[in-house]
């Protein structure tokens, strides 16, 4: 796919910008969408129109999650993202998106994904079948976050680059994927980068990978989907 990204989604005072489209859900639930809608991404469908807690845009789709833990995906261009699994509608407490997958985390701890897999990014290993907290989705990859403060990671930041991971001591509490790199915040105040895009490192050499955050300061990870080439 060579589409470059094509939804903003706000939720209440959450954000997430991926282009030219936009989505909030307003109070009670409701999600509203405007924007670019080449792929149907803003014609919000009845189900999304009340009871809505999360949403989640990918390149060309978006999701929701409602109240009851119910997953629901729309959009035009569908490459299996429609076709939510049976396990991703009831008991979900958390979505993301990457660039054509959707990622589901389980109030069980075990994750569940689908739609474009060309790269394994929909396939959890063993690893996140249960004791996961949290989930991120980059375009081609998908990370999940242990209650041991570990990270699991699977598909690739591009066809020639798989998503290598060295943990770091002290263990991860928050993270974000991206277009070709992700981002891990360290529980000792350390912002982490690994991975790659157009075979470049994912900051600059005369950047340090490892940023040492000032104490007493709240810190959150954040995804930017960059547009495709």
């Amino acid at each position: 796919m060579t589409r470059g990204p094509k939804l903003v989604i706000t939720l209440l005072l959450a954000v997430l910008c991926l282009g030219d489209s936009q989505v909030s859900a307003a109070s009670g639930g409701r999600v509203v969408a405007w924007g670019d809608n080449q792929f149907g991404q803003t014609e919000v469908p009845t189900e999304a129109q009340s009871g809505v807690v999360a949403i989640a845009a990918g390149n060309f789709f978006t999701l929701a999650l409602k109240s009851d833990g119910r997953v629901l995906c729309w959009t035009t261009d569908d490459t299996g993202l429609l076709d939510v699994p049976p396990a991703a509608q009831s008991g979900v407490k958390a979505i993301t998106a990457g660039y054509a997958h959707a990622v589901a985390l389980k109030e069980d701890g075990s994750v569940i994904a689908w739609g474009a897999n060309d790269l394994g990014q929909s396939v959890p290993p063993p690893e996140a079948h249960s004791g996961v907290i949290a989930i991120a989705a980059g375009d081609l990859f998908t990370l999940a976050l242990k209650t041991n403060g570990t990270i699991v990671s699977w598909g690739a930041f591009d066809e020639d680059w798989p998503v290598q991971w060295n943990q770091p001591a002290g263990g991860i509490r928050a993270m974000a994927g991206s277009s070709g790199f992700a981002v891990a915040l360290s529980t000792n105040g350390q912002v982490i980068s690994w991975g790659a895009y157009n075979n470049q490192p994912a900051f600059p050499a005369h950047w340090d990978p490892k940023l040492r955050i000032p104490r007493g300061q709240v810190v959150a990870a954040a995804s930017i989907v960059s547009p495709k080439y």
